[in-house]
């Protein structure tokens, strides 16, 4: 997992669900953290897209289970 996106996909998760004692894992999960629900994912999204100028498939969102998928999904997306 690329250190550096981790970073940013915890301070995005941070300031979507104002997190204080959850340590982002690759297997935390939506059943994880009590407010993300669908519009807080939506927003999260939203974020991400523009944070690491990329654009998710509806499909792929769908498919995407935990952090450590998404974060692996967005380094597929950039270019380093």
């Amino acid at each position: 997992m690329n250190k550096k996106i981790y970073l940013k996909v915890c301070k995005i998760f941070d300031d979507i669900f104002n997190l204080k004692k959850i340590k982002l894992k690759k297997l935390t999960n939506a059943n994880d953290i009590s407010n993300w629900d669908s519009i807080n994912n939506l927003k999260l999204i939203i974020v991400l897209e523009k944070e690491f100028k990329i654009k998710f498939d509806p499909d792929e969102i769908v498919e995407i289970k935990n952090v450590g998928e998404l974060i692996k999904s967005i380094e597929k997306k950039i270019k380093f």
